[in-house]
């Protein structure tokens, strides 16, 4: 452990754009050395469950920054990170995710036939053709905004009370799905298993688990499944 600050090597000379932390990982934007343009993406932590998008042969090597090979090429302008995945989302609207999700039971997979996904995929089913500007993590849920102000969210049920159990519902927790509003949004900020939305006019907006009043809707509910309004 560290009880100080202490500088990272691998980083030192190099130009870090973004930067985000999950349960037990760290995943960072910056511009690759000599171009003017292109971006890399590296991660380093724990990789038990491939949050780290890239391959590791032990603890050694997942606990220096690496880099995403699979995502070299790509123009990423936004990186999320959970507890057990991980987001990028590049320049053409595409979301780009890794690793596995985890309930109560314990792992709920990554997708529908995946229990864990080792390198970056895009993700398909509903965000298929759309455009997403802005991405957002929980613990163990996802979540994605469309240009059109449209929310969607796949991962943990708990934030949405849909059943997480074993079986059918398992696929349908695990695959985007749009949350109802009549609202449009614009920006997105993610807790554990709550979510606050900035909405295109301007107002303040909150889902999932109120338990500790953590929502600013009041007490009056334990968990909102749907956006309301922080007045």
């Amino acid at each position: 452990e560290a009880t100080r600050p202490g500088p990272i090597k691998e980083l030192a000379d190099v130009e870090i754009l973004c930067m985000v932390a999950g349960g037990g990982a760290n995943g960072n934007i910056f511009k690759a050395p000599g171009s003017a343009s292109k971006k890399d993406i590296y991660t380093w932590g724990c990789n038990d469950h491939s949050v780290l998008g890239r391959k590791t042969k032990n603890e050694g090597e997942s606990s220096v920054p690496g880099l995403v090979e699979a995502l070299a090429d790509k123009d990423i302008v936004q990186i999320s990170l959970g507890d057990n995945h991980m987001m990028a989302l590049d320049s053409n609207g595409q979301v780009w995710s890794w690793g596995t999700y985890r309930d109560a039971n314990g792992i709920l997979g990554f997708k529908p036939g995946t229990d864990k996904q080792t390198t970056p995929e895009v993700m398909g089913g509903e965000l298929k053709d759309k455009r997403i500007i802005a991405i957002a993590s929980g613990d163990n849920t996802s979540y994605a905004l469309t240009d059109s102000g449209l929310l969607f969210m796949w991962g943990d049920a708990r934030i949405s009370q849909r059943s997480s159990s074993r079986g059918d519902n398992k696929r349908q927790v695990l695959m985007p799905s749009v949350v109802p509003s009549a609202k449009r949004f614009s920006t997105i900020f993610a807790g554990g298993y709550h979510i606050l939305l900035i909405a295109h006019d301007g107002s303040l907006w909150a889902m999932g688990l109120n338990n500790h009043g953590q929502l600013g809707t009041g007490k009056e509910e334990d968990i909102c499944t749907i956006p309301k309004q922080v007045k």
